[in-house]
């Protein structure tokens, strides 16, 4: 699991501490349902980028702002919960619940879905004949994806 983690990017202290921690906890625990605690703190979700950790560290770190003024010190006596979601990608864009490897044969694909995804590589290729691809990226990639493309 900890290659896993290394192959993904992660680094190598966070994996070893990750490592050490999970470790520690004996079966029994590890078992246990956990509760989920009632808390007043106000969900702030972005979508996961790394250039967006930056963005909790300062909203962390100038929190007391908010904590000390008169006007806000009522709504944000906890920090807010900060959390990520995943992105979209380009395969939430086709559709695809096609999930070709290099393991199944093409006879696996519902046919059905097979035409929808050509019909719609088609329509991309009439925009960007080279690159129907590109096409879909810069149409609904964030702007850094685009700039990529």
């Amino acid at each position: 699991m900890c290659q896993f983690f290394k192959k993904r990017g992660y680094p190598d202290s966070t994996v070893t501490t990750g490592k050490h921690r999970a470790q520690e906890i004996d079966r029994e625990t590890a078992l246990l349902t956990s509760q989920n605690e009632e808390t007043d703190r106000i969900p702030f979700t972005l979508t996961y980028h790394p250039r967006n950790l930056a963005i909790k560290n300062v909203i962390l770190k100038n929190f007391k702002i908010l904590r000390n003024d008169p006007e806000t010190k009522h709504i944000f006596s906890l920090p807010p919960l900060t959390s990520f979601k995943r992105d979209k990608n380009q395969g939430n864009f086709l559709g695809a619940h096609l999930s070709l490897t290099t393991n199944q044969e093409p006879s696996h694909v519902n046919a059905h879905d097979a035409k929808l995804v050509a019909l719609f590589l088609t329509q991309l290729r009439s925009q960007d004949p080279i690159d129907p691809l590109k096409s879909l990226t810069i149409l609904h990639a964030s702007p850094i994806m685009s700039s990529i493309a």
